[in-house]
């Protein structure tokens, strides 16, 4: 693994800081630079496979603005439901340029015209072939069988495992088809380097097989998910050249001698690609002492559920204040009350209401996770534009919003709009 590539904690965000004072919050902000930054390293990194290409999650990060500067970075879109393929098509995607690979699709899905669907089932070919013809494009997703690399394989329910991958290949092979992709899922959490070696050789296997017995053409070859990203200071991001060069060596050691190696070797990161070009920015409402000291926030778990989904750590700190001495131990609790605090505990310099915290590396996964428990709207989304500019990218939800599908509820009277919380936190820092 690489030294950090990530910035002490301690330092400051991207943007400058007059610039974050300026927004209201809760809000999140992500940095173009970054993003374009990871992706060319991407592409560097997997040079060495003609036709590389990565694909992009949609659901870490659906918004148009980003979408649209990973499209001019040569990512393609990764959709998993219906209206995830309607958002990548309305950012500028061409059909070519989307990969939809829906797990348990309902029919409607089914019947979503994308040019490359990936199979997770073999029992949905029969679905398919109900809804729609077969697709110029068909893939398989592999579920490999348990390998001491992959310590949480059996937990992983994405795809088909190797029997039924192959029964599900010499069907297609009946029916005509000629050529198919192969994808496999890295299972999350896994911080072997040897992992993603593991899961191309895999891969890599699974392909040589499908060439030899049945004479198919494997259009590609995916490696999915799963790479770790620093969050903690003792944490180290995935080198992804060394990543890279183990599953290089894996596909000249299988794929080469197989007559595959003109077949492109891909990629669907998410986290690893935009996590830590998000923040999130709050402003703490109240200071209460005792045992333990509790700062309220005017950001909530409906904002960032990660942390309580997953129990995943995300740094804070105090914009514009680094000061190592003096600190305090506080509780971050959100505004919806509950027992447990959601975003943990947090050694601070001390803070006052209206001191502004900032989350950090919260770019994949953060605001598209969002939801509206308590009756919060979701809240704003900005860039920070690579020629050093805010600009927003999605307005705060109103919240009159929120009651709009209440509309045929004969019990439901629309009420007047209350004053938005974000007028709260839009006070004058008082520390």
């Amino acid at each position: 693994m690489s030294a950090p590539e990530r910035r002490d904690p301690q330092d400051a965000v991207f943007a400058p800081e007059e610039l974050l004072r300026a927004l209201p919050t809760p809000c999140y902000v992500y940095d173009e630079a970054q993003l374009r930054t990871r992706a060319a390293r991407l592409r560097s990194a997997f040079s060495w496979s003609a036709g590389f290409r990565a694909w992009f999650p949609v659901r870490a990060l659906p918004n148009p603005t980003v979408l649209r500067i990973l499209r001019e970075e040569g990512q393609g879109a990764l959709c998993v439901t219906a209206g995830e393929y309607r958002l990548a098509l309305a950012s500028g995607f061409s059909p070519e340029s989307i990969r939809f690979a829906p797990e348990f699709p309902t029919d409607a899905e089914l019947a979503v015209p994308a040019a490359d669907l990936v199979l997770d089932d073999g029992g949905l070919l029969l679905r398919l072939e109900r809804e729609r013809p077969l697709p110029a494009r068909l893939g398989l997703r592999l579920r490999p069988e348990p390998d001491r690399s992959f310590h949480k394989a059996e937990a992983t329910r994405f795809g088909m495992r190797t029997g039924e991958l192959l029964d599900t290949a010499q069907e297609l092979r009946l029916k005509g088809v000629r050529e198919v992709g192969l994808s496999a899922m890295l299972g999350l959490g896994l911080r072997d380097p040897e992992a993603f070696s593991a899961l191309a050789r895999a891969l890599f296997t699974c392909a040589a097989a499908l060439h030899d017995s049945f004479g198919l053409q494997v259009s590609y070859c995916c490696l999915g998910g799963g790479l770790p990203v620093a969050h903690r200071r003792t944490e180290r991001d995935a080198d992804i050249a060394a990543v890279s060069r183990g599953v290089q060596a894996e596909f000249s050691r299988i794929m080469e001698p197989a007559g595959l190696g003109g077949v492109p070797v891909e990629t669907g990161l998410g986290r690893w690609l935009t996590a830590h070009a998000g923040i999130l920015l709050t402003t703490v409402t109240g200071v209460k002492r005792g045992a333990q000291d509790w700062l309220g926030v005017d950001v909530s778990r409906a904002d960032l559920l990660r942390p309580e989904l997953y129990g995943t750590y995300h740094h804070i700190s105090v914009l514009g204040d680094d000061r190592v001495e003096g600190r305090r131990r506080y509780a971050v609790g959100d505004r919806i009350p509950e027992p447990r605090e959601p975003f943990g505990q947090r050694l601070l310099p001390e803070c006052r209401r209206g001191a502004r915290l900032v989350i950090h590396d919260v770019g994949a996964y953060g605001a598209s996770m969002g939801y509206s428990y308590g009756l919060t709207p979701h809240c704003a989304e900005y860039l920070y534009q690579a020629d050093g500019t805010l600009r927003c990218i999605r307005r705060a939800q109103r919240e009159d919003e929120l009651f709009s599908t209440l509309d045929e509820n004969p019990d439901f009277t629309a009420p007047a709009e209350t004053p938005s919380g974000q007028a709260e936190s839009q006070r004058p820092s008082e520390g």
